[in-house]
């Protein structure tokens, strides 16, 4: 394990972690899910939520040490709508492509 990988927790380290959440936590976060989705149309927040938690346990979206299990999150949902957005907006449209 190199130096950069301790700044990360482990793929254990995570799940232990999101196994310790509360019914109250996973409320919390369904709520930050819902909140980010306002930002897209036609974004789902429990598909975000899940997005989100299937990136950071298959170790895609690597939880550095020392941040907060709420703040983290909130980080991941946000960069997953942001994505999104970028691809909304940066794919050509299908009149676009009759365009040309």
């Amino acid at each position: 394990m190199g130096r950069e990988d301790d700044e990360y927790l482990s793929t254990d380290e995570v799940r232990a972690k999101l196994s310790c959440l509360l019914e109250a936590d996973l409320l919390r976060l369904r709520r930050m899910a819902e909140l980010q989705a306002k930002k897209l149309r036609n974004c789902d927040p429990d598909d975000l939520l899940s997005d989100g938690l299937d990136r950071v346990v298959s170790g895609a979206r690597r939880w550095p040490r020392g941040v907060e299990t709420a703040p983290f999150m909130r980080m991941v949902f946000g960069s997953i709508v942001s994505s999104r957005a970028c691809l909304l907006y940066t794919s050509p449209s299908p009149r676009d492509a009759t365009l040309s």
